[in-house]
């Protein structure tokens, strides 16, 4: 038991130093007011999807 417990977490710390780097600080340039009725304020890349939510419109693409 004791060394079952061990590995699993060693592994849980291995996962979490692997997966760290490559969470990224992001600084907000804009207030996104989301109403109770959907409808999206202070931003244009956001669209509604019919009943089911929203989704956005701008392409994630990492830059260095």
């Amino acid at each position: 038991m004791g060394k079952t417990l061990f590995i699993v977490l060693l592994l849980i710390l291995c996962s979490i130093l692997v997966t760290f780097p490559n969470v990224k600080i992001v600084k907000a340039q804009s207030t996104i007011y989301i109403t109770a009725d959907g409808t999206v304020e202070g931003t244009d890349k956001i669209q509604r999807n019919g009943d089911t939510g929203i989704k956005p419109r701008w392409n994630m693409v990492r830059s260095s």
